[in-house]
């Protein structure tokens, strides 16, 4: 029975962090980077006239961000077969604890590979669509 209300049958409480910022990639994603890989190599591979000036670190993963938070709120709004979805609360991150600090906004900026190779991933959501449907 949850103490909050003794009345209500118990659903299950996640609290995921609210004010951290990732950048959520699901694995079904990988698609999308062999996709961007091939986009790479079909480009520079055969002409080594590309290669100066486009060696370097490039990020490339979903577009968009969330919070955990705003996440874990996607994740349940879109899982398919749920009986129930849990009810989630959020919690500042100061407040969750972790083995290690966590940075506040840890999104990566994918801009280089984008403007460099006009190359860009799908967003999030749509990843996670992907990842909970397919």
């Amino acid at each position: 029975v949850d103490p909050e209300h003794p009345h209500q049958q118990f659903r299950p409480r996640i609290v995921p962090p609210l004010t951290t910022v990732p950048h959520p990639t699901a694995m079904r994603n990988a698609q999308s980077f062999a996709r961007a890989t091939l986009q790479l190599l079909d480009r520079h591979a055969c002409d080594p006239a590309s290669w100066p000036g486009v060696s370097g670190l490039y990020h490339a993963t979903a577009s968009g961000s969330t919070t955990w938070f705003g996440f874990a709120s996607a994740i349940f709004e879109q899982a398919p077969g749920l009986a129930r979805r849990p009810r989630l609360r959020p919690l500042a991150t100061a407040d969750y604890p972790l083995p290690a600090p966590r940075p506040a906004w840890s999104v990566l900026d994918c801009s280089r590979l984008q403007e460099r190779f006009s190359i860009s991933l799908p967003g999030w959501r749509e990843a996670l669509t992907e990842c909970l449907t397919g």
